[in-house]
């Protein structure tokens, strides 16, 4: 009834105090409300340097997986090495080298890597070495403080090589082995 004794230009100025009083309270309500839509770019953001984060961890698990496995890979080469050189110097000592050379004996002073003469393991008791595993050795003449006299016990000298070539990790072990001759 209020609104019916009014004048049209009184009616309008009225309903835009109350439009625009309106608007000043929806105007605080709306910057309340869009604080809820930066929830949702957080928690995006979040998500995004979570899933880095799982990424880069999981990149550093394989490589580090790779490195044990090259580590094991190493360690089992230098084993079957040493076995090969240990069964070369313990064929040396069974056998008179005097009477008969073997044929991983090379001359004095010859390069066991340049030498051709090299015993495989793969037909000999050592199964469970890998193909890839050999060995020889180099006579060193005799050794530096041994007796010269032909009546006395001599100490011939002797280097003992090992080598396993396996996934592409080549260890190469080297032993010092002495043999006396009477």
């Amino acid at each position: 009834m209020k609104i019916a004794n009014l004048g049209i230009e009184e009616f309008h100025v009225t309903m835009m105090k109350k439009s625009y009083m309106r608007m000043k309270t929806m105007k605080k309500q709306f910057l309340l409300c869009q604080e809820q839509g930066s929830v949702l770019i957080v928690a995006l953001v979040v998500l995004a340097l979570f899933t880095l984060l799982s990424i880069s961890s999981t990149a550093t698990t394989n490589m580090e997986i790779r490195i044990t496995a090259n580590e094991n890979i190493q360690t089992e080469n230098l084993y079957a090495a040493e076995a090969a050189a240990m069964r070369c110097a313990q064929d040396m000592q069974d056998t008179d080298l005097r009477m008969s050379s073997p044929t991983y004996l090379n001359p004095i002073n010859s390069s066991t890597q340049s030498q051709t003469d090299i015993c495989n393991l793969t037909n000999t008791p050592f199964t469970e070495l890998p193909a890839t595993t050999a060995f020889a050795s180099v006579s060193r003449g005799i050794a530096p403080g041994s007796s010269l006299d032909m009546t006395k016990i001599r100490v011939h000298e002797y280097s003992v090589y090992g080598w396993c070539d396996r996934n592409r990790n080549l260890v190469i072990v080297e032993l010092g082995y002495r043999k006396t001759f009477k």
